[in-house]
């Protein structure tokens, strides 16, 4: 389906790696692969720099708090976390009761056509 969770200093090495890996290897491209690059170093630095001057400005805890977030879309987190472990049918269902209870919605919809669609393949 496209979707994957990962934590981030998981994947992060591996973008870079594969900008880097991609400027050696496709010389007349178009892609900025050392601006992809630069900027996530720029990032990283400034980060650093931030927890250096700051070090509560990333506290964990605020970032962690639920700030209301609506029904829907904790709901379609639950159903991303289906798909990335490729369970269609439970998505599915999820999806069939979310919609009786609260009625058709594009996002849910667009869910179950991609679903359909992957499944076809």
């Amino acid at each position: 389906m496209g979707f994957v969770r990962a934590p981030a200093l998981a994947v992060l090495p591996l973008y870079l790696a594969n900008e880097l890996y991609n400027f050696y290897t496709q010389p007349d491209s178009d892609v900025a692969f050392m601006a992809h690059t630069g900027g996530f170093l720029a990032g990283v630095v400034l980060i650093w720099i931030t927890l250096l001057i700051a070090p509560r400005a990333l506290d964990e805890e605020y970032l962690e708090e639920e700030e209301g977030v609506p029904e829907s879309q904790k709901e379609k987190q639950r159903i991303y976390q289906m798909l990335g472990q490729f369970s269609y049918e439970a998505a599915l269902r999820r999806i069939a009761v979310y919609e009786q209870n609260n009625g058709t919605d594009f996002d849910f919809c667009w869910l179950k056509y991609r679903i359909y669609k992957e499944r076809e393949m």
